[in-house]
This record gives C-alpha cells, structure tokens and sequence, in this order.
C-alpha cells in the first residue's frame, strides 16, 4: 500500500513538472521573414510607410512596437509612442533617421520575447531640379518567383534610390506524366512538375487519350468487334453441313420415283 502511495505521488509530481516548465517557456518566438530594404527620398515625393514581415510559428497573435534612432546603432533606438501596428508611416523630414521594430508572440496570457528587425535607413533630400541622376547598376532587393513579382533597386551617387518590379517568371511546366491510367469509366491523370519551383499541376485524361497517341484503346475495340465469334462460325458450318445432307435425300427420292414411274 505504501509503495503505490509514493508511486501515485512521484507520478502528481512529474506532471506538476511538465506542466510548470511548460507554462514558464512560454510562446515560440516569431519569426521575420524578410527584411524591409533602406529608403532614399526626394523632398516632395511624399512620407514612406515601413512595413513588416513576420510569422508565428504557433499560431500566436502578433504585436509590434516601432522605434526610431537618430545614429545607426540600435543601442539608440526610442520607442514611438501609439506605433503598434504592422506598418508605420515615415512623414516628411529632411536628413537621415534610422527604423526597426520588435515584434512579440502572443498566445494567452503570455508573449515570447521580443524579435527586432534590422535598422532602417530612411533619408529624405532637398529636390534639387538642377541635379540629373546618375544610377548604378541594379541590385535585386527581393527575387521574383513563379508566381509573385520581385523588387530590385539602384542607387545615384546623391543617395536616391530608385525601385522597380521585376515580374514574376511564371511556373515552367516539364513534359508531364501520368500517374493515373484512364480506364472505360474513368479519367485519368496527368501529373506536371515546375522545374523552377517543384510545384505541381493535375490534368485529367479522357480514356481516349491514352499514352498510344490516343486512339489504341479505340483500335483495340474496333479490331474486336470485326471478328465472327467462334460459335457463329460453328453455327454456319452446321446450317451448310445440314443443307447438303437434306439435299443429297431429295435427290435420292426423285430419282428413287423415277425408277417407280
């Protein structure tokens, strides 16, 4: 009786365990997936909005908090006061700042710690009509994929930064092939891989469009409905066996009542 006492108790004290070391770890901290490139304006080209890019990876809610630093060093960083959403928008002000946000894991009651992104640089310079751009070659900011479009950008001397699209390249589809024989009663399938990405396609295949060019499964049944099964031919064979005989019989009786005459 003792001992399933102590063994009851050491149980009630393992799971006492468990449930405390994982109350205390909290919500998986979340995740930045991309980072937002640094910003160069003219005066007069309106304020930038800074955007996030992050992810939980436990189905968490998502909080945010902005700050702003006067030096490229995120020791200077000071918090914005109401700017908690996933975008911030940068007003008008000439010279340099630097950006970033901290980004927590909400779930409950409780929030992992905090993730920051990098420091963004954000200038803003005098629009100086006389100034003609002298861009760089360009540098691709965010790869374009299959389906959605990239970012590249170029820098002139003075600091501006131009932006363009590069536009998606779209899936490029191999040869396919069928992972699914049609049959009389049902479509088949043919499977597509993009050789860019891996994603796939599915298309169905009509019981005539087999891997034969299309027409074997028809070839097959047209050569099958010309034959003359084998109890016809031995019907046929009966009906003109049985002729003859009966013929041979009137014969002999004409000529039998001839002879009678």
């Amino acid at each position: 009786m003792k001992r399933k006492f102590l063994i009851i108790t050491a149980i009630i004290i393992m799971c006492i365990f468990f449930s405390l070391t994982a109350y205390g770890a909290g919500p998986a901290a979340p995740v930045i997936e991309g980072q937002m490139p640094d910003c160069y304006l003219n005066m007069g080209d309106g304020g930038v909005t800074l955007f996030t890019n992050a992810s939980s990876p436990d189905g968490g809610t998502l909080r945010y908090q902005w700050y702003v630093s006067n030096i490229d060093n995120i020791s200077g960083i000071c918090a914005i006061s109401g700017a908690e959403s996933s975008e911030y928008r940068v007003s008008e002000a000439p010279g340099v700042k630097w950006y970033c946000y901290a980004v927590w894991n909400v779930s409950g009651d409780m929030e992992s710690q905090p993730v920051y992104s990098r420091l963004i640089r954000v200038e803003f310079c005098e629009n100086n009509s006389d100034h003609a751009h002298k861009f760089g070659s360009w540098m691709v900011t965010t790869q374009a994929t299959c389906t959605e479009d990239g970012i590249k950008t170029r820098e002139c001397d003075c600091g501006y930064t131009e932006r363009a699209a590069i536009p998606a390249s779209g899936h490029k589809w191999d040869e396919g092939k069928v992972t699914k024989e049609a049959a009389d009663n049902a479509a088949g399938e043919k499977t597509f891989i993009c050789l860019s990405c891996g994603n796939t396609r599915i298309e169905n295949i009509n019981a005539a469009e087999g891997e034969d060019g299309g027409m074997g499964h028809a070839k097959a049944q047209s050569g099958n409905s010309s034959r003359i099964p084998w109890w016809g031919i031995v019907l046929a064979a009966a009906v003109v066996i049985g002729g003859g005989a009966g013929g041979v019989v009137i014969a002999k009786k004409k000529k039998t009542n001839s002879i009678i005459k």
